[in-house]
C-alpha cells in the first residue's frame, strides 16, 4: 500500500511540474518544439530491413474476418525475424488477431486497404510476462 501512494505521490509531483507556469522560449511565445525539434529530428536514423516480404496469408492469415489470424501473424513474424529481418505484408483485407508480439528487425507493413482488427477479449491481448522491478519480480 506504501508503494501505492509513493507512486501516486510521484505522479503528482511530475504532473505539477509539467503544468508549471512557462520558462525560456514558452515564456516569449515562442513553443520549445519550434527551437528543439529539427536537432531531434536531424539525429534520427531511418531504420534499415532486409529486403525480404512475408505475407500473413501465406502463413494462414484470412483477410475476411471468417477466422482469427493470431497464429499466422506469429508465424510471419518470426520467419521474419529467423531469416535475419524482413517485411510482414499485410495484404488489403480485415484480419482478426489477439496479441502481436514483434521482433527484432521486423517491419510490419499494411498495404493500402489493409485493417488489422485486434479481439477485445483483454485475455488474447495481454499476456504473462516477467518484469523485474528493484529486488522483485512480477508476472
Amino acid at each position: 500500500m506504501k508503494k501505492y501512494f509513493a507512486g501516486l505521490a510521484c505522479a503528482f509531483i511530475v504532473l505539477f511540474q509539467l503544468g508549471g507556469s512557462p520558462t525560456g522560449a514558452e515564456a516569449k511565445g515562442k513553443s520549445v518544439w519550434e527551437d528543439e525539434l529539427p536537432g531531434i529530428l536531424a539525429e534520427i536514423e531511418k531504420p534499415a530491413f532486409p529486403d525480404r516480404d512475408f505475407n500473413v496469408v501465406d502463413y494462414g492469415a484470412r483477410g475476411d474476418e471468417s477466422k482469427k489470424s493470431t497464429e499466422a501473424f506469429n508465424k510471419a513474424i518470426s520467419a521474419a525475424n529467423d531469416a535475419g529481418g524482413g517485411r510482414v505484408v499485410v495484404p488489403s483485407g480485415t484480419y482478426l488477431t489477439g496479441a502481436i508480439h514483434l521482433k527484432s528487425n521486423v517491419n510490419l507493413h499494411l498495404e493500402e486497404g489493409a485493417t488489422i482488427k485486434f479481439s477485445q477479449d483483454p485475455k488474447r491481448l495481454f499476456t504473462a510476462c516477467k518484469i523485474k522491478m528493484g529486488r522483485s519480480r512480477a508476472v
